[in-house]
């Protein structure tokens, strides 16, 4: 049995990494956390470990765990000691941290406990972290330096690994997967006259574009009736509020407010 012990700063409950988690058989999934802001499946099973205290869901305490998460930074060397030694019981044979921040995090884990380790690189710990925060461009280095391999999600993000000082021979393209088999293919048939269903889904970020689309579907629906579904919210990030707003405005200035249901963020097996 090859134990894989995935290491995150602060557990989210993101559904592409959950659907890292399961394996084929011979393989064992575990996952250590400093902090989390949801409880769910994974943090209620007997395969997650987290050294702090669990604060709840609600807004307030959402945040109180972000800022903690910040603030252990000053203290990752006491976490790293603990989830170093629950790896060690648990007998985990290779570390897998997501986003550079965690496999930094991970080095001490390491040097104590000496198995491989991989770090999965996902955006903004690529472009934004070493911009903002020009001290990471050197403790990316020493994450270069002793990782086993960085994985990237494609061409571009791993050549802009390599410039933040990989070596090319680390990198490894790693696409995000999604089961294909455990989401039924249904075949359906647009009826004219009657109302067409749209969904949108993501997190309220600028890159995704929503208030574009919705500008589009504006113009649309005085073609053609339309009912749009939106699943998502504004993120822990500094322009989400930013960005919910714009979406909210949108939906007004664009008349689609009648013809809309916003649900917020929903579990991945209600989106299905």
């Amino acid at each position: 049995m090859i134990n894989i012990g995935h290491y995150v700063v602060t557990w989210l409950g993101t559904s592409w990494i959950k659907a890292l988690l399961p394996l084929d058989d011979g393989y064992s999934t575990y996952v250590y956390s400093w902090a989390r802001t949801v409880d769910d499946a994974v943090t209620q099973g007997d395969h997650y470990y987290q050294p702090t205290p669990y604060w709840g869901e609600s807004f307030v305490a959402r945040r109180l765990t972000l800022g903690l998460a910040v603030g252990q930074e000053r203290l990752f060397k006491l976490m790293s000691r603990q989830i170093g030694a629950q790896m060690q019981r648990d007998q985990i044979n290779v570390i897998h941290a997501h986003f550079g921040r965690a496999g930094y995090y991970a080095l001490p884990l390491i040097k104590r406990y000496p198995v491989p380790l991989l770090t999965s690189f996902y955006g903004y710990d690529v472009s934004e972290y070493p911009a903002t925060y020009p001290k990471w461009r050197e403790y990316y280095r020493a994450l270069f330096n002793s990782l086993d391999y960085a994985l990237c999600l494609g061409k571009v993000m791993q050549k802009n690994v390599i410039e933040l000082g990989c070596p090319p021979e680390k990198t490894v393209i790693h696409h995000l997967g999604v089961n294909v088999q455990a989401i039924p293919y249904v075949s359906r048939q647009w009826q004219p006259g009657t109302p067409l269903r749209i969904l949108i889904a993501a997190a309220f970020r600028e890159r995704k574009g929503i208030p574009y689309a919705l500008e589009a579907l504006g113009a649309f629906q005085h073609d053609y009736p339309i009912e749009l579904t939106i699943i998502g919210d504004a993120p822990d990030h500094p322009d989400g509020p930013v960005e919910k707003q714009k979406i909210l405005q949108a939906l007004e200035t664009f008349g689609l407010q009648k013809v809309t249901r916003l649900l917020g963020s929903q579990p991945y097996q209600t989106l299905l």
